[in-house]
């Protein structure tokens, strides 16, 4: 019997050596940042002898799983998907693109997730993964990827830092491929994903072509510069207006909390209407003509709004500024959404610069003060400065069809970059906004 006890024994601590072992291996895999990025490239096929399959050597596999609390900030303008017989595609329609990017937002995510350490590809390889079968966003500014795999429940890749404003998940054989554009609009990066094939297969046979090609494919415009643009009859775009606004002398207590700012701070009102707040060394003015500046002197440090501490996530100052924006932009907004337009870090001045803009019905609007509709300056993890336009957006029963964009890429300058705009007038109040295509 002790035989057997001790025979039982020896197995147990075979056994537990085992399972110590391929956990160490699995989390080496589900942990990207504890090894260097060729370490995939290298032991890819050694792991699939023993049961550890991360499919494609140079991904990394990724769970599903939710990491923080947060929304999101940003969606794609334009969406598309390219079939064996053509592509569809859907563009400054809210309704019509969510069926696109609703559908298909987690693989993105998963992809960005899984990500292999990144290349740059010409622009031929990438014009030749736009018309693979796949997958393409344009969220018409560069977003943090790791904020979009955040908000889809995706922890990102270790390798995946850059933000992207065009975004393609390409079928080659037996891979899904992630192409991007990183920074400089002619930067191409690609990288290899964990994604199967068939993930996709089964999201696309919701769809059937309805004549969206590139610029490039079409070959009767000039194609630089212009990877982005549909060539295809979209819908007639609602009219609309747009006026200033500001909260009363009640509301604007509602500010005061946005900000983190006592309630008992000083006030007074300027002879132009200026509500003026005083806390300590933070201010907060609200003009008459909707304009929310807050500023930090940081003489007191005692009284400053802490963006973070240390180690500051991409998506945790993303959406600490959104929700800002949403408690004073956000109930007056009228029918216009609000969305993250720029995300940026000055190493120098150890600052970030986070904007947003409002759009409508997924059309950009462009303020007539060409200038963001937030923007927020976060130093040293504290909010240095903020400014605010106030507006309400109202759509009209009218519609409007702008002019063809073929006709638009004509009178523009060479490989224009045009995307169709609300464009307000400044006249002081209530204007109808101009809709027509802008070159960025």
């Amino acid at each position: 019997m002790s035989r057997v006890k001790e025979a039982f024994k020896s197995v147990l601590i075979v056994l537990l050596i085992i399972s110590g072992m391929v956990l160490t291996v699995k989390t080496w895999v589900y942990d990207p940042s504890m090894l260097p990025g060729d370490f995939y490239e290298k032991t890819g096929r050694l792991l699939s002898y023993i049961g550890i399959d991360i499919s494609i050597p140079g991904a990394v596999t990724v769970e599903t799983r939710r990491i923080h609390n947060t929304q999101e900030a940003a969606r794609p303008i334009r969406c598309a998907i390219k079939l064996p017989d053509g592509r569809y595609g859907a563009e400054y329609d809210s309704t019509l693109v969510s069926q696109v990017y609703d559908k298909t937002k987690r693989l993105v995510g998963e992809a960005i997730g899984s990500g292999s350490e990144p290349v740059e590809v010409s622009q031929k390889e990438w014009r030749q993964a736009l018309g693979h079968i796949g997958i393409y966003y344009d969220y018409l500014a560069d977003i943090p990827m790791s904020a979009i795999a955040i908000w889809q429940n995706y922890e990102p890749s270790s390798h995946i830092k850059s933000s992207a404003q065009h975004i393609i998940l390409a079928v080659d054989g037996e891979t899904v491929g992630l192409y991007y554009t990183s920074g400089a609009k002619d930067r191409y990066m690609f990288s290899k994903t964990a994604l199967n094939p068939d993930d996709l297969a089964d999201v696309l046979t919701d769809y059937s072509a309805n004549g969206c090609v590139f610029t490039f494919e079409d070959g009767t415009v000039d194609p630089d510069a212009m990877d982005e643009l549909f060539l295809f009859e979209g819908q007639p775009v609602r009219l609309a207006s747009s006026s200033r606004q500001q909260y009363d002398e009640s509301g604007f207590t509602s500010l005061l909390k946005a900000f983190g700012m006592g309630l008992s701070s000083a006030r007074y009102t300027q002879s132009d209407n200026t509500i003026v707040a005083v806390d300590r060394a933070r201010t907060l003015t609200l003009s008459g003509r909707g304009d929310l500046v807050y500023s930090d002197s940081g003489e007191d440090k005692s009284g400053e709004m802490v963006i973070y501490v240390s180690k500051p996530k991409v998506e945790e100052i993303v959406e600490t500024v959104r929700i800002i924006t949403e408690q004073t932009a956000g109930p007056l907004s009228g029918d216009a959404e609000i969305s993250l337009v720029r995300f940026e870090y000055d190493a120098s001045k150890d600052e970030y610069v986070v904007a947003f803009d409002y759009n409508l019905n997924g059309i950009p609007v462009i303020l007539s003060s060409l200038s963001n509709a937030a923007t927020f300056r976060i130093r040293g993890g504290v909010l240095v400065y903020s400014h605010i336009q106030l507006r309400t957006f109202m759509f009209e029963d009218d519609t409007y069809r702008p002019m063809p964009i073929k006709t638009a890429i004509v009178l523009g300058k060479k490989g224009a970059n045009c995307s169709l705009c609300y464009s307000e007038r400044d006249t002081g109040g209530e204007t109808n906004l101009d809709i027509g295509w802008y070159s960025r």
